[in-house]
């Protein structure tokens, strides 16, 4: 079993039973790929054990829909406004995984 199916079933001991797995293991990399690049992980690396409990976080809020979508787009000056601004790219719990990912990113060093 990877450790994105394993994120899965964890997804879905949370969240009962999930329609499209194939959406759900896309919403999964996302998530991954968030997390990685937030934590200055090389993108071809394995989640780290300390991290996984975020990767879950995060792709729970990417599977349910968390986050809100663009609300406006302005050419002017280029803005883009969504649809609350306390929420931000994986939702307003996003601050969940992130205190996660600070954590390791602070006894990484």
């Amino acid at each position: 079993m990877t450790a994105a199916e394993k994120v899965l079933e964890v997804l879905k001991t949370r969240l009962g039973d999930i329609e499209n797995e194939m959406a759900a293991m896309l919403d999964i990399e996302r998530a991954r790929v968030t997390l990685l690049c937030y934590c200055n992980i090389p993108l071809s690396a394995d989640v780290p054990p300390g991290l996984f409990e975020a990767w879950c976080i995060a792709a729970e809020q990417q599977l349910t829909g968390a986050a809100d979508g663009v609300s406006s787009i302005s050419e002017g000056d280029v803005s883009i406004n969504f649809g609350n601004p306390a929420r931000s790219y994986l939702g307003q719990n996003e601050t969940d995984w992130k205190i996660i990912a600070n954590r390791f990113r602070q006894t990484a060093i």
